[in-house]
């Protein structure tokens, strides 16, 4: 399919070339002004773009450039009565295909538009070709490298040397390198979004001459990175900055927190699991406490510096926090007892911290599970999953989800959790401008993630994110009955960085254009 908007403040010029590309398009759209241009495209997806220099509200060149800063790639041809080489350049460095001159020749326009046709075809094939070639190869192979690939990050993969290590040709690649590190991304949502995934394995295939594997894994995306060099600090550098790009272009494509974390670098594959140790607590760190942007060595210095009570009192802290209700007391303490074992430089695997909290856990369970064989049975695997990953974060929230677990069970919930609710949904309606994410408004009401996620929809009815959404179209309505506020500046009072997602997100949960609502109150 091929989408064409024309925008031109002139009704027999922009009518005129509907008619004439009436048959090289799917669908030709027509707008009288930049503003709503600009609102049109962002809204849908579109191939083409025709436009006038000279238009009222938003001009020609002012649209383009905020469609490009939003990271729209349609093709653009331009069309203008000033035969000014000033004009033609700033469409040529905005990524015009063609500059025509009014009075528009049809036959100028309709090669122009075939020629841009041409172009997104062939860009279309040689992407589907990428993309079969990629969903072949990750069908095949990723399921089974990420399964063994897990038992060397979790330190219990078979040796090299053995029957079983030699039959992975994949590791047999892997183990030829000299030099390997892990990292981590997290977000809601971008380890299930396949187009990301592929950009993510391309953006890193012309590091060097060495081997990056790419998995998803819930809400991670995970990264492990082999290379043979002279310069391993180069080299390990240049990675971290990679990955900071994209968690960054991540960040602001999403609108929600993004959290990285990258291990150092090890000169043996064995040690894989100690990199990929490292990188979950950088992203612990960056997710949970205020040392988020400090590297491994200074997330490790800057615990040791701190004063802790004895670790017998840092449990105490964890079950009296538990006892009282309150929840997020015993997350304190939690998260304190695991920057204690960093401090102490606990960074190859987690050891430390699952054999304390697998004696919390064990101690809740007989306190809070006897004689409830359910109950008894959910302590038994809580205890399992502490004591089988090498995750910090997972480690983390298989804990507490074990806590509340307990804590619901004494019947000790909230009584007024309406109010909080309430509270909640007030919370948000202050800070739509802001950058809210569930696990954000969790953190600032206490709860955990999953708990709150539960609590939330059981009491309003409909899942925290579409609640979000439908608070922010609501704010936006009302916003657009104010002339003087411009459409696309809209998309950012109420939280969105990226002003096409939000028009899409407007049209879809009303059926109109933010211009088609403004034009009907």
């Amino acid at each position: 399919m091929i989408r064409i908007v024309v925008a031109d403040d002139e009704l027999q010029i922009r009518e005129g070339i509907k008619f004439v590309l009436d048959e090289l398009a799917d669908e030709v759209l027509t707008a009288s002004d930049g503003e709503k241009a600009f609102e049109l495209i962002s809204a849908q997806d579109t191939d083409i773009l025709i436009t006038d220099i000279s238009m009222p509200v938003l001009d020609g060149i002012e649209m383009l450039k905020a469609l490009r800063q939003t990271g729209n790639d349609c093709k653009v041809i331009v069309i203008s009565g000033y035969k000014n080489f000033d004009y033609a350049q700033q469409a040529v460095k905005l990524g015009a295909v063609n500059y025509i001159l009014k009075p528009i020749d049809e036959n100028e326009l309709m090669a122009a538009v075939q020629t841009c046709i041409d172009m997104i075809h062939q860009e279309r094939r040689r992407r589907a070709e990428q993309q079969a070639i990629e969903k072949q190869v990750y069908e095949q192979a990723a399921d089974f490298m990420q399964y063994v690939l897990y038992q060397y990050l979790n330190g219990d993969g078979p040796h090299m040397e053995s029957g079983q290590g030699k039959t992975h040709a994949f590791l047999n690649e892997l183990t030829a390198y000299s030099t390997y590190l892990a990292a981590i991304v997290r977000g809601e949502g971008i380890a299930e979004d396949a187009e990301r995934l592929f950009r993510a394995r391309e953006a890193l295939t012309n590091l060097s001459d060495g081997r990056a594997i790419v998995l998803p894994d819930h809400n991670d995306m995970l990264f492990v990175y082999a290379w043979n060099g002279s310069d391993d600090l180069a080299e390990s550098t240049a990675f971290a900055v990679r990955m900071q790009d994209m968690a960054t272009a991540w960040q602001k494509e999403t609108g929600s927190s993004i959290h990285m974390g990258v291990g150092t670098l090890k000169k043996e594959f064995a040690r894989i699991g100690e990199s990929y140790c490292e990188a979950s607590i950088g992203v612990f760190f960056s997710e949970h406490t205020l040392l988020g942007k400090l590297n491994i060595a200074g997330i490790v210095n800057e615990c040791a510096k701190r004063e802790y009570p004895p670790v017998d009192q840092l449990e105490e802290d964890v079950t009296e926090g538990l006892q009282k209700g309150n929840v997020k007391e015993a997350e304190t303490a939690a998260i304190r007892l695991i920057e204690y074992y960093i401090g102490q430089g606990q960074t190859k695997n987690l050891v430390s911290i699952q054999t304390q909290y697998s004696i919390i856990a064990h101690k809740t369970t007989q306190q809070y599970g006897a004689g409830m064989a359910e109950s008894v049975e959910y302590g038994r695997n809580w205890l399992k999953q502490i004591q089988e990953t090498n995750n910090l974060d997972t480690l983390f929230h298989v804990f507490i989800e074990g806590l509340i677990y307990f804590h619901e069970l004494r019947g000790e919930r909230n009584p007024n959790e309406r109010k909080i609710i309430e509270e909640v949904r007030q919370y948000i309606k202050d800070h739509l401008s802001e950058e809210l994410s569930l696990r954000n408004v969790a953190d600032e009401f206490y709860f955990s993630p999953n708990y709150f996620s539960r609590l939330f929809s059981e009491n309003v009815g409909i899942p925290f994110r579409q609640h979000l959404i439908n608070e922010r179209v609501k704010r936006a309505k009302a916003l657009l009955r104010d002339p003087k506020i411009k459409i696309y500046q809209i998309a950012n009072m109420v939280g969105y960085r990226e002003s096409r997602n939000f028009m899409k997100v407007f049209k879809s949960n009303t059926g109109m254009t933010m211009t088609e609502f403004r034009e009907t109150v």
